[in-house]
């Protein structure tokens, strides 16, 4: 019985060109299959899929179709949590990070006929599909559905008193280090967020520019992962040039502020940080201090 699990010899190092069937592959096996995958792609031929769409019709309409049934299937995003393509198609979990989705996609699109739509791979996207991992030196801030989306939260505990860009206003935002889409055509789909993007850079709402340590000797990237004093600092810049500060939560404060803490000004950042050379001893300066200050 075909599992796209079957294709991942050959998606785990791409070549330009189309995907060839594997042994186990029998086209007289698809409409019996109850893998997520084939169901997708059952209902796509049956009910979205019209005779003279191109390509380019085809790969969109999957797209929608992929992107909706995401959240039918009760797909978890949970970031962190390995994952191959095949996972959610091939029912192998329900919660995985960002591959997992963009990964389904890529796979329905290259698998053989009628399990995908049989397209070729490209890594230019101009002549076939190509997954991309967009992955920045020290990452960068997304806009976040308020209500979370496919159960993940934004983690950001948002600065009521800041003073931002009309692109930002009342936003949930979320901090990512790198995030996986799939490249076609010139355009970047992402069903995790259910988005399209004209370039690969427009899923970033802020820029990470620099990562800053206020207090102590550690470098930003052990102490962020226990920062007991909130001393790790994000310094992000926006497409129009806005500059804007987020603190990295104190460890013993996560569970009521959310991982990171912001926007905050270049002042507030500044009274941080002769607030944690002064007062080392003390207990970690809450959110709501920051924000007043």
């Amino acid at each position: 019985m075909f599992k796209y699990i079957d294709l991942s010899a050959q998606l785990d190092n791409p070549q330009a060109g189309p995907v060839n069937p594997p042994p186990s592959f029998k086209a007289s096996e698809f409409d019996g299959s109850q893998l997520p995958g084939a169901r997708i792609m059952q209902e796509f031929w049956k009910k979205i899929a019209r005779p003279h769409d191109t390509e380019t019709q085809l790969f969109q309409a999957l797209f929608s179709l992929f992107t909706e049934k995401s959240r039918a299937f009760g797909w978890d995003w949970a970031p962190g949590t390995s994952a191959k393509g095949y996972v959610f198609i091939d029912g192998m979990k329900a919660a995985a990070e960002c591959r997992a989705f963009a990964g389904g996609l890529f796979y329905l699109a290259v698998a053989p006929k009628p399990f995908g739509l049989g397209m070729k791979l490209n890594q230019g996207g101009q002549n076939g599909v190509w997954l991309v991992n967009h992955c920045p030196d020290k990452g960068f801030i997304s806009v976040h559905p308020d209500g979370g989306v496919c159960n993940l939260s934004a983690d950001i505990l948002i600065n009521p008193n800041a003073a931002v860009e009309p692109a930002l206003h009342n936003c949930s935002l979320k901090y990512w280090a790198n995030h996986k889409v799939v490249l076609y055509n010139g355009l970047f789909y992402d069903p995790a967020y259910g988005t399209i993007y004209e370039a690969e850079n427009d899923m970033e709402s802020l820029h990470v520019e620099e990562t800053q340590v206020l207090a102590g000797v550690a470098d930003f990237k052990t102490l962020e992962q226990n920062d007991l004093r909130g001393a790790c600092i994000l310094k992000c810049k926006s497409a129009t040039d806005r500059v804007y500060y987020f603190r990295r939560t104190p460890q013993t404060l996560l569970a009521s502020e959310r991982i990171y803490q912001g926007p905050i000004s270049k002042q507030q950042r500044d009274w941080l940080e002769t607030q944690l050379k002064s007062n080392l001893d003390k207990d970690p300066i809450k959110a709501q201090q920051l924000f007043s200050a």
